[in-house]
């Protein structure tokens, strides 16, 4: 039947998605849509897209002439120094990371999000209308426990729109869900009233009950279950489709049958996650697999994202040598890094009119919250004749200030490219990549020509300086390689990501973590299989994302399980021959009917003589070593 895998963190907003009508949405969406209108290109996904391609099409033919020169340049810069400095790359991992970290890539907090924004502004609405009616229930309240009542509720609305804040960024009614028809937690909270309701012949074997005929009664009682909670879904759903949750229910209760004890050492994690697959269809069970195995590589891949680290380098610290030979070596490793930059640049508007929309949504509850505050302050520094007003006067400009910032439009284009490029371009001199941007954006640029502008800027050269680092020029990079590192977990590997996730459980980083696991492994990343992105997700939720390689083991033989798959090995103390080798399986695959054996052979001579046989949970010891072993554990036993 079906059960729970882990709790959920389920989205805060719970709202059908429909178009606001409301000032918050009608003035964010005229904002956009004048950023829309000035700069098509920066908007246009299809364009953007396959002018990626265009620019990793130019990179794989210009790549072996440019892996040379970076070569040669590094090897002196080596010798020189007598130690590696510059990683060594190959053309064949720089042509692998064309299908993995340098894919063609759109993302956007605006674009085909409407419908979205427009539920999530209005959902802060509601929260702040509630805050705003309880302070006017609580003033006027007659006495002091209903003022405190009133408080309390003020309190929890604060939470959530303290909580809409956050999520802000994710979409709406956000859910890591495996997609099975009824919530993990409902599914746990059923089958634990269903059986502190069961007969008592089924919670416990009664007297004079046979282990076999107890397990019959629980077998009965289990079909019950599967037949009431198919009830429950049917009176939920009138089309509800019996056959395909029968199938389910006889696949998954013989795989997971609680008297099969193979499973029990198996992560639920894997098993929900093969539940959520086979709920779809048998296929997506193998599209599932075909991801785990990505992930799998994924986590054995040691490799932080050098290209950001190395830009974080020079954006920290322009001056640090070598800056030419670090701008060639990108070419190389971060074809792409021109697209990455517009998307900043887009990213940034589309930021700065969200911020500004949130800022409508509360604008009636913080504003006046502000005005009050700042008159209060005013009116004490009138009144006290402090001869140090500083304080007062300093707080008095910042009121000001936070609430004047309810009135500032976003930046401009122009506006953003001045506060962008300084650190992305190494504080060089910035103009050709602005003009290039400005022209891209308004469509008579190219991502071609940005490309080549940031290489102009960055002064891309790798014969600049090939002279040696001095022992405290090696200590003062590694610091600062260090230290870039460290600046951002996105540029950790992927396991030492999982690694790091454990250590903040607050929702702030739980949220950051699953947005981070949604661009790595989702669609723009890895693009794996949703269920297998969305478990991930769970991971992150539960604190248990350093669990991830196990749940692919785990899964990966669940998968073997299905298919009637059994693995064994034949361990002798010598070389076993053929003919026994054969008999061996022979009577295994009897064992075992319509299970698919594959049986593997190795040599022990610590057995003294005979072998030991292993498939599956099944195990048979008949070597010599065992049989001496027993022998001494009953004469010391004597």
């Amino acid at each position: 039947m079906l059960s729970r895998t882990t709790p959920r963190v389920s989205g805060l907003i719970q709202h059908q998605r429909c178009f606001a009508s409301n000032s918050a949405y009608d003035a964010f969406s005229g904002r956009m849509q004048q950023l829309k209108s000035s700069y098509p290109t920066l908007f246009d996904r299809s364009a953007f897209m396959s002018e990626q391609e265009s620019l990793l099409a130019s990179y794989r033919s210009s790549l072996p002439s440019l892996l040379s020169e970076y070569d040669s340049a590094r090897q002196s810069v080596d010798a020189a120094t007598g130690e590696p400095v510059f990683q060594t790359l190959s053309e064949e991992g720089l042509l692998s990371d064309l299908s993995g970290r340098n894919q063609p890539f759109f993302n956007s907090l605006a674009v085909g999000q409407e419908e979205d924004i427009s539920g999530k502004l209005l959902a802060g609405k509601e929260y702040v209308d509630a805050i705003i009616r309880l302070q006017s229930e609580q003033s006027a309240a007659g006495d002091i426990k209903e003022q405190n009542l009133k408080m309390i509720d003020i309190a929890s609305y604060g939470d959530k729109l303290e909580e809409w804040h956050l999520r802000f960024p994710d979409p709406l009614n956000d859910s890591s869900d495996l997609g099975l028809p009824i919530s993990d937690e409902e599914a746990d909270e059923w089958v634990r009233q269903e059986y502190h309701h069961a007969p008592d012949s089924v919670r416990a074997q009664e007297t004079g009950v046979t282990y076999a005929q107890h397990k019959d009664i629980e077998e009965e009682w289990m079909q019950t279950l599967d037949d009431k909670l198919l009830a429950t879904l049917k009176s939920r759903d009138a089309n509800f489709d019996e056959a395909r949750f029968r199938e389910f229910c006889s696949v998954t209760n013989e795989m997971f049958h609680p008297h099969a004890i193979d499973h029990y050492g198996m992560s639920n994690y894997a098993k929900g996650l093969f539940r959520a697959a086979f709920w779809q269809n048998k296929e997506r069970c193998a599209k599932v697999e075909e991801s785990i195995f990505t992930l799998q590589t994924m986590i054995k891949d040691a490799r932080d994202d050098d290209a950001a680290i190395l830009r974080g380098v020079y954006e920290a610290a322009p001056d640090t040598r070598y800056a030419q030979l670090a701008a060639f070596q990108l070419k190389l490793t971060d074809p792409l890094f021109a697209a990455k930059l517009v998307e900043a640049l887009r990213t940034r508007l589309e930021e700065a009119v969200i911020i500004r929309a949130q800022k409508d949504v509360v604008y009636d509850l913080e504003v006046p919250s502000l005005q009050a505050e700042r008159a209060e302050v005013e009116t004490e520094l009138r009144e006290s004749q402090s001869s140090n007003p500083v304080n007062m006067v300093r707080e008095i400009a910042n009121l000001k200030a936070a609430e004047a910032a309810f009135a500032i439009e976003p930046p401009s284009l122009e506006a953003v490219l001045d506060e962008l490029l300084p650190s992305k371009l190494w504080n060089r001199d910035a103009a050709g990549v602005k003009t290039a941007l400005s022209q891209y954006a308004s469509g008579s640029g190219s991502l071609k020509a940005v490309s080549a502008a940031i290489d102009a800027a960055l002064g891309a050269d790798a014969n600049a300086d090939s002279g040696a680092l001095s022992d405290s020029e090696i200590l003062d990079l590694s610091v600062k390689y260090h230290n870039s590192r460290h600046a951002d977990v996105a540029r950790f590997s992927f396991r030492d990501f999982l690694n790091q996730s454990v250590l903040k459980k607050d929702l702030a980083s739980v949220l950051l973590n699953r947005r981070q696991v949604r661009r790595q492994l989702g669609e723009g990343g890895a693009g794996m299989d949703s269920l297998v992105v969305n478990l991930v997700r769970i991971l992150m939720e539960d604190n248990a994302a350093t669990d991830l390689e196990k749940v692919c083991g785990d899964y990966l033989d669940i998968m073997k399980r299905f298919r009637g798959e059994i693995e064994g090995l034949v361990t002798s103390a010598t070389e076993m021959d053929d003919g026994t080798f054969a008999q061996i399986k022979g009577a295994i695959e009897a064992a075992n009917p319509g299970k698919k054996i594959t049986l593997e052979r190795s040599v022990d001579s610590g057995l003294s003589s005979g072998f030991i046989v292993k498939a599956g949970v099944q195990r048979f010891d008949f070597s010599m070593a065992t049989v001496i072993h027993e022998g001494r554990t009953k004469v010391g036993a004597i």
